[in-house]
């Protein structure tokens, strides 16, 4: 596509495709229209052949001529182009549009999806490259029911929107003030600013009735006691009522226009008067759908060779207005085109906006739109065959779509559409269930599966569990292992003391038998004597140690006593200390916050500030004052101010009085 105009005046055509779900929509149409859309381009006088001329006229309402019928062809085509919901002619409930979720409104329409990103880049820009902190946007549809849409879309971010045509879905009560605080208090003209005079007469001193006050009640004082909003502006509008109203858009002072109808003029009166006005260039940014009517009548090259085109001239038809044959061959070249493969162009939005606002040109970055080029077979579309072929298969439908070929009236197309539309849903609907079939069985294998696997996690933690109690009662049984081990060895230890104890019993026992003669008595008394006599030597010799023992024994309680008030002692000096620490470290803490703080900070920098003053002063007076010395030095040089004269004037500026250096008569002070 040529952007030589475009270019000149920043506007930016985006490359836009259509959705299955639309594809779907525009199959629909044409299966509705192939026919009479063909009779229009071969003419009436043909076209009457191939309806039957005894048909009863059983219809209520008129029926529809080919012109019409083309007409709504049209219409309905670009209404699928922007939005599927704009095809269904019936009142949508705003309710049901403030409802719908924002990812199912753009689902269906690669419009809204590529103005959502849009939208998203300007609400999520990097603030600190955008020259302006508050963006106003304005948003250009086709009609107040797309409008509506739009709206449903934006609702909800972070913007502040403004409804210029039709009647807002929620009103938000924003309102756009076009005061600004730091405004002249003249106008350019010379004339005094509104804003001036208000804040000049509420410090008047007119005579009002009541006391003077120091209450300040101008517009300024209360447009400052507001809180500042940075919220972003979004003003949504139609292309007939910008047509209309040339002043709509002056007084809102635009970064951004963005058309959803991409034959916006630019030459409007409404766009220049914005511009005269903002001075300055306004990036129009164009949502175009790739080889549609409205792709076809925007290019220069298609639209000047005129290859269908003289075709038609030369038919017969009496349809010889421009207009009617323009759309005729959009719509033709659309039939064709409509099966091509679109590119997907990776465009960076957020560098467009980016752009836009600061007044750079992206063309360079965008793609070329140029037309598809249709080859000579495809332009033959005076057989039967070309129709035919045309009709491709539906995304979500077994067969391809059967031709009307009946006459028709509104009532009847309108329910003939509505009937393939709801089998189009249907279809859908099959094709979900199919696809929801085998999801459902694998999700029941994954129940099943996850329902194993927590029953081996059960049964794992239940083991688990079992070990730690068999750990724990190991580790009891060898507690109590040990200390029966403990026990059992006091225990040998105190049988082997009984033992002894009981061999001395008996061999002592064994001395003194019960039945013995007095010469054995006399030996045993001797051997009883001698053993008294060793049991009385140990007994004494351990009771020497056992009072050794116990006297170190008390000297090292003493010791311990001593130790245990030395400790004390010094225990209660530590703690003394340690409280005598802590309040140090609190008051130096205390200090450093007091140094620290802002008091002593300013005051510390305030007398820095005025130390470097008096320095800088004391600086310039000793510059100063060997400047004087060193001139009084060389005009020492140059005059002799040392003779008797110049001594004589120093010696009475001293006392204050006069003296005759001449012989005039007249006095000279000094």
């Amino acid at each position: 596509m040529s952007r030589k105009n475009s270019k000149k005046l920043k506007v930016y055509y985006l490359p836009v495709k259509l959705t299955h779900f639309q594809k779907d929509l525009s199959e629909i149409l044409v299966s509705l229209h192939a026919k009479s859309f063909k009779a229009s381009l071969m003419g009436e006088s043909q076209a009457g052949h191939n309806r039957k001329s005894d048909d009863p006229e059983t219809h209520s309402y008129p029926k529809l001529s080919q012109r019409q019928l083309t007409y709504i062809f049209d219409s309905n085509i670009r209404a699928v182009a922007n939005h599927p919901s704009l095809l269904v002619d019936h009142y949508m409930p705003r309710q049901l549009l403030r409802m719908e979720p924002t990812e199912s409104s753009i689902a269906g329409s690669h419009k809204f999806q590529v103005l959502n990103q849009l939208i998203n880049s300007i609400r999520f820009r990097d603030k600190a490259d955008t020259p302006k902190e508050v963006i106003k946007c304005a948003i250009i549809a086709h009609s107040i029911k797309e409008l509506d849409l739009l709206e449903g879309l934006v609702l909800g971010k972070k913007f502040r929107i403004k409804r210029l045509s039709g009647t807002s879905l929620y009103n938000e009560k924003h309102k756009f003030s076009t005061l600004i605080t730091d405004e002249p208090t003249t106008n350019k003209d010379g004339t005094p600013n509104s804003l001036s005079s208000t804040s000049s007469n509420s410090n008047s001193t007119s005579y009002t009735g009541y006391s003077k006050d120091d209450y300040d009640y101008s517009v300024k004082r209360n447009l400052k006691k507001r809180k500042l909003n940075t919220d972003d502006w979004l003003f949504l509008a139609t292309t007939k009522h910008l047509k209309h109203d040339q002043c709509l858009l002056a007084n809102y002072d635009l970064d951004m226009i963005i058309s959803f109808d991409p034959m916006l003029e630019i030459n409007l009166p409404a766009l220049q008067l914005l511009k005269n006005n903002t001075n300055k260039n306004i990036p129009i940014i164009k949502l175009l759908v790739q080889n549609s009517p409205d792709h076809y009548l925007l290019d220069p090259e298609i639209k000047n060779s005129n290859t269908e085109s003289a075709y038609l001239n030369n038919s017969d038809h009496d349809d010889d207005d421009q207009e009617y044959n323009e759309i005729k061959s959009s719509l033709l070249y659309f039939l064709q085109a409509r099966n091509a493969k679109v590119e997907n162009y990776d465009i960076d939005y957020t560098k467009l906006v980016q752009y836009c606002l600061d007044g750079r040109d992206f063309n360079s970055f965008l793609p070329t739109l140029d037309l598809m080029t249709l080859d000579k077979t495809s332009k033959n579309f005076s057989g039967s065959e070309f129709w035919q072929a045309q009709l491709t298969k539906l995304h979500y439908s077994a067969a391809k779509l059967p031709l009307w070929d009946s006459p028709l009236d509104i009532k009847s197309y309108q329910m003939e559409l509505m009937h393939r539309a709801v089998i189009r849903l249907r279809n859908i609907q099959d094709e979900y269930t199919e696809g929801t079939t085998p999801l459902n069985e694998k999700r029941f294998k994954e129940n099943q599966r996850q329902n194993k696997l927590d029953a081996i996690k059960h049964s794992v933690g239940l083991t688990f569990k079992r070990k730690q109690e068999l750990e724990k009662s190991i580790n009891d049984s060898e507690k109590r292992y040990k200390h029966a081990m403990t026990e059992s060895t006091n225990l040998d230890n105190k049988m082997n003391a009984l033992v002894k104890n009981k061999l001395e019993l008996e061999n002592f026992r064994k001395l003194c038998p019960e039945t013995i003669s007095s010469e054995q008595y006399l030996e045993k008394e001797s051997a009883l004597t001698a053993r008294l006599n060793q049991y009385t030597e140990t007994y004494v010799t351990l009771s020497g140690k056992l009072e050794a023992l116990e006297e170190a024994n008390a000297e090292k309680a003493k010791h311990n006593d001593e130790l245990r008030s030395k400790y004390q002692v010094e225990s209660s000096k530590a703690a003394e200390s340690a409280q005598t620490v802590k309040a140090l470290q609190d008051s130096t803490k205390s200090l450093e916050n007091e140094v620290n703080g802002p008091l002593t900070k300013f005051s510390t920098e305030s007398l820095e500030k005025k130390l470097e003053c008096l320095q800088h002063h004391f600086q310039s007076l000793k510059a100063r004052n060997k400047f004087l010395r060193n001139y009084v030095n060389s005009m020492n040089r140059q005059y002799d101010l040392k003779n008797k004269n110049n001594v004589q004037v120093e010696k009475s500026a001293a006392t204050g009085t006069r003296f005759r250096s001449t012989r005039s008569n007249t006095p000279n002070y000094t």
